[in-house]
């Protein structure tokens, strides 16, 4: 459906409708577009620390949830 993993983001922020408003949970260390696609339509990013392997750290992702949360983003 899409030619790449950007289009892909871009897709997913579309559909979920991230907007003003809406919180996006995502890795600290990830490629800059998973941010991008989801600052393009207003929405704030809350930053998860992430393990010694490089994924998203699951109890840091916990303290971040607030009722604004829109979606965790797990970048593999």
């Amino acid at each position: 459906m899409v030619s790449s993993a950007t289009h892909a983001l871009e897709m997913m922020a579309l559909l979920i409708e991230a907007g003003p408003g809406d919180e996006i949970i995502l890795p600290s260390y990830t490629f800059v577009f998973t941010a991008n696609a989801f600052t393009f339509r207003g929405a704030q990013l809350r930053f998860a620390d992430v393990d010694q392997y490089g994924n998203i750290d699951v109890a840091n992702v916990e303290a971040l949830l607030t009722s604004k949360a829109k979606t965790v983003v797990a970048v593999e």
